[in-house]
């Protein structure tokens, strides 16, 4: 009996020390506290490691700004490699074409209003369009010319990467020489009889006797010191021409691609062939193309350069006297500046969309533009960042506002046509021709529209 009592009390307790613990683990009731459904804690894992690929990034000059924006992008993206391949002009399209007709192009490239009606045709170009939406970007920042330059059919295509324009790049030294305390304000061309331009120009063009133009007994033959040159590097190119038919009234090409051939053009070819065989102020192509335009301008054989501010750095670094920048002189039409565009675009193919989509943000974004105009490569497509090329040339005693000011003038842009490359060998073929003294104006434009049209729209 005492056995079970014992057993009894037993139980008892326990199982008031049941009700107890229970007790203690409900909520209080009316508190709304829910009941502890916890479970232990478990290991996070870890994000997947981002998949580490290569962009091939093509380019045609400034190797070393913009090695410093792959460099810049590669840091804050470690998982992408940017490999930087740089090809000349004179190559850089034969062999993009192809690339991209062998299936093995760039996954982004430097584009050209020039080529774009051809890249576009073979339909190699990423549609940016949504992205640009998705990911916000302010598209009031960029050139709205620029920008339209590289649309179709309401299609955005790229975003403006950096612009170019043309000047005068005077020598200061020779100025001087000739009896100008500064450059003359106000000149202006025209295809009668010159103008001021050339009034001013045959003043700084010497024979080897110290003769001007337009003085009795100057020597063509023997010109020492030429007043003018207007031809890039050691080649022509129709950009070289647009800014001069524009400021008359003309154009080089038509909006059907075809060449706008009419007495406005042709007065402005007779203009450029009177500047060298009748004013004697420039050199013929010949001359240019064996000595070269920066040549003879750093030997100070040329007084005035009529070329880009992509030569400032250059002349920086290779002019031994001083030098200045200032504003395009007026045509019939007033002042005409000429614009140059360029953008990276994708490539419609690429196995990284998204990864080049991040490249080209991050070139176009106000830190990669800083980077391209702090270095003072190109103006910075993104205005943002002018100041950061404009202080580039001040910190070095260069003032390039004048060329900063060519974005107010009317402006004409690269002439485009859909066979580009094949209408600009004849082109050149026949301005060559004339520009050397072997062909006279009328002919050349003759020649240039009869086998450049077929060509430039089949």
């Amino acid at each position: 009996m005492k056995k079970i009592n014992f057993i009894l009390a037993s139980l008892l307790i326990i199982a008031v020390f049941l009700a107890g613990c229970s007790s203690s683990t409900k909520p209080n009731a009316g508190s709304g506290a829910a009941s502890d459904t916890s479970t232990a804690p478990t290991a996070s894992k870890s994000p997947a490691p981002q998949k580490e690929v290569t962009l091939r990034y093509a380019v045609w000059g400034a190797q070393p700004t913009y090695q410093k924006v792959v460099d810049a992008f590669m840091k804050e993206n470690p998982n992408i490699k940017v490999e930087l391949q740089v090809t000349p002009w004179a190559n850089f399209w034969d062999k993009l074409f192809t690339e991209l007709a062998g299936g093995t192009g760039p996954d982004v490239f430097w584009g050209h209003p020039t080529r774009l009606p051809s890249l576009m045709e073979k339909d190699v170009l990423m549609d940016i369009t949504d992205k640009i939406k998705k990911d916000n970007i302010d598209m009031s920042k960029y050139s709205d010319a620029i920008t339209k330059m590289y649309m179709k059919d309401g299609k955005n295509y790229a975003i403006p990467q950096q612009w170019s324009t043309i000047g005068i790049i005077y020598n200061e030294d020779l100025l001087k020489k000739a009896g100008f305390s500064e450059y003359p304000k106000d000149l202006a061309w025209n295809p009668k009889d010159g103008g001021t331009f050339v009034q001013f120009l045959q003043k700084l063009t010497l024979d080897k006797n110290g003769k001007h133009p337009n003085e009795a007994g100057f020597d063509p033959k023997n010109i020492v010191q030429y007043g003018y040159n207007y031809i890039d590097k050691d080649q022509i190119d129709p950009g070289q021409f647009i800014g001069y038919a524009a400021a008359n009234g003309g154009a080089v090409l038509d909006a059907d691609g075809k060449l706008a051939y009419n007495d406005k053009l042709l007065e402005t070819y007779q203009f450029l062939y009177d500047l060298t065989y009748k004013y004697y102020v420039a050199p013929s192509y010949t001359t240019i193309h064996t000595g070269g335009s920066e040549a003879k301008f750093v030997g100070q054989q040329i007084a005035v350069w009529n070329d880009g501010n992509w030569m400032m750095t250059p002349l920086k670094q290779k002019a031994g006297f001083n030098w200045k920048i200032t504003s395009i002189p007026a045509g019939p039409q007033g002042k005409v500046a000429t614009m140059l565009g360029l953008s990276d675009v994708i490539n419609a193919k690429t196995k990284y969309p998204e990864e080049a989509w991040k490249l080209i943000k991050f070139i176009t974004s106000k830190t990669g533009q800083d980077i391209i105009g702090g270095t003072g490569a190109y103006f910075p497509g993104n205005s943002d960042s002018y100041n950061a090329f404009l202080d580039f040339y001040k910190s070095q005693g260069i003032d390039a506002t004048p060329f900063a000011e060519n974005a107010k003038l009317p402006s004409v842009n690269a002439p485009v046509t859909k066979n580009y490359n094949d209408w600009l060998q004849i082109w050149t073929k026949y301005t060559s021709l004339m520009l050397s003294g072997e062909m006279d104006p009328k002919t050349t434009l003759d020649k240039i529209k009869a086998e450049g049209d077929p060509v430039a729209i089949k």
